[in-house]
């Protein structure tokens, strides 16, 4: 399907993403529409050089089933994401929905395989520059509750926690005073 209509549903992302002059220099934030986005999620997409973005936060999430679709609005064109990443975005429009946002699902153009490759060799830069690093393990339920507090004993025990249980899954790591592999 086209994506360049108003309102059309682009199955895979056609005319949202703008053509970066240099993929292992330059990236694409999301910045939210807040007054368009209501229950649904509505943002436009910007390309900055990465050595001079504004502050951004980075997403990292679970993959899910891709049957499991939601739709989120991106630069006028009305596209699927999965569940976990819809989930994701409508967490950090919540709590950040001011702020600048990269993730891979939607800021990387999934269609064109070298500019894919590239973004990819510069993942690690990314994320470190990003303000803070968001992690979604998906929606707040007792599985999550339960693995969140495993984690957060289990792994951590005697140590600084990640994040906040209260948060709807989301973990934050601020990634000037964390390292991990």
């Amino acid at each position: 399907m086209s994506g360049d209509g108003k309102g059309q549903l682009a199955e895979h992302h056609i005319g949202v993403h703008s053509s970066l002059r240099d993929p292992r220099a330059q990236i694409r934030l999301i910045h939210f529409n807040p007054k368009e986005s209501g229950d649904s999620i509505s943002a436009s997409l910007e390309t900055c050089d990465i050595k001079s973005a504004p502050p951004y936060n980075a997403i990292s999430y679970a993959s899910d089933e891709p049957s499991d679709r939601q739709t989120i609005t991106v630069n006028g064109t009305r596209i699927p994401v999965h569940r976990n990443c819809f989930h994701a975005l409508r967490q950090a429009f919540l709590h950040y929905p001011h702020d600048y946002l990269w993730i891979d699902a939607i800021c990387v153009n999934q269609l064109d395989l070298d500019g894919k490759a590239a973004q990819n060799a510069v993942r690690n830069e990314i994320y470190a520059k990003a303000s803070l690093v968001l992690a979604c393990i998906g929606p707040s339920d007792a599985f999550v509750r339960t693995a969140h507090e495993l984690y957060g004993t289990a792994i951590f025990q005697g140590t600084p926690k990640w994040g906040d249980t209260e948060q709807e899954g989301i973990w934050t790591v601020d990634m000037h005073t964390w390292s991990f592999t």
